[in-house]
């Protein structure tokens, strides 16, 4: 048992060096170092540390709710001999969507095409096989840039909207489906890319 400023987490037999895990929003992540799993806190044990060498502590997503993203999977720590020491695992917590598009004229997306949040200007994303799209939004709609080259021509927009209701909130992935309409000066300027200019 080890208590912390998260609270009390409870483990197999301490050793003399450990480490408290903690991974956000991600019970059922399982530590590969000490073959454990995260707590509904967001917490586990790794019991036995080797100190003064470099120990290597992933986090398995699997059991992970669908929702939440490992921003870390892997950490790296050296303790002194006797150390309780703290490792971070940051996640985002985000709706997993998948979009079946094309473009205007039917034709698919181009395979890995960067895929863009509009309102942001980041990187959620990219376009797969068979012109679906893989995407992880917090936002209950919005418009997101796919995007292939610097050109008006080699990017389109989608419009997207969460259904409401219980399949929202659901353990899997939500499958879509909207086309991916032609971008137009005055949609993009707004919203560069890096490198990009306006025209």
């Amino acid at each position: 048992m080890v208590l912390h400023e998260g609270g009390v987490t409870l483990g197999q037999t301490l050793g003399e060096t450990v480490g408290v895990i903690h991974v956000p929003n991600a019970p059922g992540a399982q530590v590969g170092y000490a073959s454990a799993s995260v707590d509904g806190r967001g917490y586990a044990l790794v019991t036995s540390l080797t100190p003064y060498q470099l120990n290597n502590v992933d986090i398995d997503p699997v059991g992970m709710p669908d929702d939440v993203e490992l921003q870390y999977s892997s950490r790296s720590v050296a303790p002194r001999a006797g150390a309780v020491v703290w490792l971070e695992y940051p996640t985002r917590k985000a709706l997993p969507i998948l979009i079946d598009s094309s473009m205007s004229n039917g034709d698919p997306l181009p395979f890995a095409a960067t895929v863009i949040d509009v309102k942001t200007g980041a990187p959620i994303g990219a376009v797969g096989q068979g012109s679906r799209l893989l995407i992880r939004t917090e936002e209950e709609r919005g418009v997101i840039r796919v995007e292939w080259g610097a050109k008006p021509g080699q990017q389109c927009l989608i419009d997207y909207s969460l259904p409401s209701g219980p399949e929202h909130a659901r353990k899997s992935f939500l499958v879509l489906k909207h086309p991916c309409r032609p971008l137009t000066p005055s949609a993009a300027a707004p919203n560069l890319s890096l490198g990009q200019t306006a025209w």
